[in-house]
């Protein structure tokens, strides 16, 4: 989870969850358990911006950052858990990116200061949210580089506080915000850090923690725990010492008494793990059974066995500095919820960049080649769903990685195009290359596609064609198709010049989809004649990732750098809001997820009484029955399930979905009663209906 460039998370107190948005999704995560939200209405795809949780609304405040474009937006957004509401006030900061953003409970609004304008100029402006309107405070603040500094609520001063880290001009310095002014403080210590640390309230002791960063002693990560007593600064001698880390994040359970922590890179590698301060020492967030956060790993979807297979991987170089990369050799299945570790007896050596392509017509996944230190590999295995066999073949391909495969609908086996090999003066390959499960054979097509590499190759079943989009070296926008016999270029139009992205076919709607990939944030659809852009598909993008349709259960996956993300129809999700809820202290809610078919119905009740017994109702019929006290019935008669609230006022519910087509398209409505003595009526309170669509 990275913590600060596009990545900013912050604990929910009144959900319990912690609530991260990408710049695409909304997700309330914490590690590696993540759950990806896709509101109707969400902010504009975006990076650099910074979020906070105002405790006294329970609302998430959101503001401004980068658009994918590279201009800059000034808007205010707020999410409650379930979705987020555009905010518009008459007075709102001007456009801005890393900025820093944080709440004061002390009163009850949320600060913003500094950030950079459109000429990267930082700012020196300081500005607070209410909940209903921004305020410009009558001083500046201290003039900083963004990516120095952190903010956070010190307790002890029931004032904000702004730590900068030492730069090649200005030292280190810690400042406080009263709401009034800024004040410098002179503590006898100042952290040893440049940038890339964070800061964490802790509430609990009445402290403010912050842990690692770029040292300005020797430019390394740092894995220094630092505290803030409201006077100075003082390191702390503990049993565990997470690894040294920058970019990461960190915010405070409040249920539980601890400061979380988690990602972030180490100058080798990213984290995937997740620790918790409770006062005295660290200590490590079991992890969870799913694949490390790498890069170049290569995914496909076995058909014969209805899952998807991850393979290899590695940890990419940082800021253009050489690192010796770690690669890894693990062979991980998703069945459509989870990954699963699988223990093959024989697996390829490790590596990262391969190339992996599905050949359904023989029930294997056919992988080749990839980088490993001493340069790259051309040797060829086939997974058979227990295990890895490498083919010993006359002929293959010149060693290589970052190249592409896919089926070949009219010749059976795989299809290989292009790739790189760095180690012989970073040759680029133009060639393509069939195998059919037991030789390779090298193509002579009439017209040759540009060399390529970091493209991607995706079948088209309903044509009969293989489609190829990259660019080379000027550039230039290149969609192609093979026939089986030769290549043609098809259109220059279209998505935006971009490597590394996902590329997969939809059989349900019979298009192409392309998505993401390195600075990308969009996703564009092919139909065999033209590309067009699709809104609100909801990935997490931005990154390298892989890309494959999972035809089992009628949806697309995507994984990059530990993050997994599923999507089935690329429209807006259908869970939507119907009627208004009633109840005593708090008004329960109900949120929802996409309705997929071969899969499942899964509503979740938030905000409710404590431990208290609750009834879910989901039918096909709505209703529009008043009760009397505002309280309203809104689902007809339905299958309903007791559950109980855990001490967060939460609970789940979730009913299978068959994959019978003749349902898509068919509404469910939901809605929960919950038992609340301090509800007016009855004793018992209501949520507003939830309308959801099966297969979107």
């Amino acid at each position: 989870m990275p913590g600060w460039r596009g990545y900013p998370m912050v604990y929910d107190a009144a959900r319990g969850t912690i609530v991260q948005y990408d710049g695409i999704a909304t997700r309330t995560r914490f590690g590696a358990d993540a759950t990806a939200r896709a509101p109707v209405t969400r902010p504009p795809d975006r990076f650099d911006h910074g979020l906070a949780y105002d405790e006294r609304r329970q609302r998430t405040v959101l503001f401004g950052g980068t658009l994918p474009s590279g201009g800059l937006i000034a808007d205010t957004w707020e999410f409650d858990g379930a979705s987020w509401q555009r905010r518009t006030p008459a007075l709102q900061p001007p456009a801005r990116s890393r900025y820093l953003l944080g709440y004061d409970p002390s009163r009850g609004v949320t600060v913003l200061c500094g950030g950079n304008d459109a000429q990267g100029r930082p700012r020196r402006d300081t500005w607070e949210w209410n909940g209903a309107n921004w305020r410009l405070a009558a001083v500046p603040g201290p003039e900083f580089e963004s990516y120095t500094g952190r903010m956070a609520f010190d307790p002890a001063n029931a004032a904000m506080l702004l730590h900068l880290g030492n730069t090649y001009s200005t030292p280190a310095a810690t400042w406080l915000w009263n709401g009034i002014g800024w004040r410098r403080t002179a503590p006898a210590t100042l952290p040893p850090v440049w940038s890339g640390f964070d800061l964490a309230t802790d509430r609990a002791r009445r402290r403010v923690v912050l842990f690692g960063g770029r040292s300005s002693l020797n430019g390394a990560p740092s894995d220094a725990t630092w505290l803030w007593n409201g006077v100075t600064w003082q390191r702390q001698q503990v049993a565990t010492v997470p690894p040294a880390r920058e970019n990461h994040g960190m915010t405070f359970d409040s249920d539980r008494g601890r400061v979380l922590m988690s990602g972030g890179w180490t100058g080798a590698l990213y984290c995937d793990d997740a620790f918790e301060w409770d006062g005295v020492d660290w200590h490590e967030v079991e992890r969870l059974n799913r694949p490390r956060a790498v890069s170049g790993a290569a995914l496909a979807f076995d058909d014969a066995r209805a899952e998807a297979v991850l393979f290899g991987g590695g940890n990419s170089v940082y800021g253009g500095q050489y690192v010796p990369l770690r690669y890894v050799d693990q062979t991980w299945l998703w069945n459509g919820a989870r990954w699963r570790l699988a223990a093959p007896a024989s697996v390829p050596p490790a590596r990262t960049n391969a190339m992996m392509a599905s050949d359904p017509a023989r029930g294997r996944i056919v992988l080749f080649g990839g980088q490993v230190d001493q340069g790259v590999l051309d040797d060829t295995w086939e997974w058979d769903g227990t295990n890895w066999a490498r083919v010993a073949t006359a002929v293959a391909p010149p060693g290589r990685e970052l190249g592409a495969m896919a089926f070949d609908p009219v010749n059976g086996g795989v299809l290989l195009f292009g790739g790189v090999n760095p180690w012989r003066g970073s040759m680029r390959f133009g060639d393509t290359w069939s195998f059919d499960g037991v030789r390779w054979l090298r193509r002579a097509p009439a017209t040759r596609p540009p060399a390529l590499l970091r493209h991607a190759m995706a079948t088209d079943l309903a044509r009969g064609t293989v489609v190829m989009v990259g660019w080379s070296e000027s550039w230039l926008p290149f969609t192609w198709e093979w026939n089986g016999v030769d290549w043609r270029a098809r259109v220059a139009r279209g998505p935006s010049p971009r490597v590394s992205m996902g590329l997969a076919y939809d059989s349900k709607r019979r298009t192409i989809v392309l998505q993401g990939g390195i600075a990308a944030f969009d996703t564009w659809e092919w139909d065999g004649l033209r590309w067009r852009p699709v809104a609100g598909a909801g990935f997490a993008a931005g990154d390298a990732n892989v890309m494959v349709y999972d035809a089992a259960r009628d949806r697309l996956l995507s994984y990059g750098m530990g993050r997994t993300a599923i999507l089935g129809d690329v429209v807006s999700p259908s869970a939507r809001s119907r009627g208004s809820g009633c109840g005593g202290s708090t008004i329960p809610q109900l949120a929802g997820e996409q309705v997929w078919l071969c899969g499942h119905c899964r509503v979740e009740l938030l905000d409710a009484a404590a431990t208290a017994p609750a009834i879910v109702r989901v039918g096909l019929a709505p209703t529009n029955l008043p009760l009397g006290g505002g309280c309203t019935l809104l689902v007809a008669d339905g299958a309903e399930r007791l559950v109980v609230t855990d001490v967060r006022g939460r609970a789940a519910v979730s009913t299978p979905i068959g994959s019978d087509p003749s349902l898509r398209g068919i509404d469910l409505h939901a809605q929960a009663a919950v038992l609340d003595p301090t509800a007016p009526q009855f004793g018992v309170a209501l949520t507003a209906g939830l309308r959801l669509v099966i297969g979107g």
